[in-house]
């Protein structure tokens, strides 16, 4: 009989969800209709985020981290994404993706 377990805690938060809609009209007509959710995260380090489009809701995008407590904290490159975010966007959906100069893509 398969074991059943019950993962109630994440080893990291988001301290923040926003929900947005942004919409781009051309006088009377729609051109771009976006709604998505924003995951911003902290650690000790760095700061994250991930976006999720409601009409893509399976997959999620890791925007690559940024120094924290800088004014105008830049794009660190070379850092790999922290686990504990990783592990925390797992567990909601299926896909997660890494925007890269190429696009978006696949993080295994």
């Amino acid at each position: 009989m398969a074991e059943f377990r019950l993962d109630d805690e994440d080893p990291i938060s988001p301290v923040r969800i926003t929900h947005n809609c942004e919409q781009l009209w051309d006088g009377n007509s729609l051109e771009q209709d976006y709604n998505y959710l924003v995951y911003e995260f902290e650690t000790e380090q760095h700061q994250y985020s991930a976006r999720a489009y409601l009409h893509e809701i399976h997959t999620v995008a890791v925007y690559r981290p940024f120094e924290r407590n800088s004014a105008s904290p830049a794009p660190l490159e070379d850092v790999e994404i922290d686990q504990r975010v990783l592990a925390y966007l797992r567990r909601r959906y299926a896909e997660i993706t890494r925007l890269s100069p190429t696009g978006y893509v696949p993080i295994e």
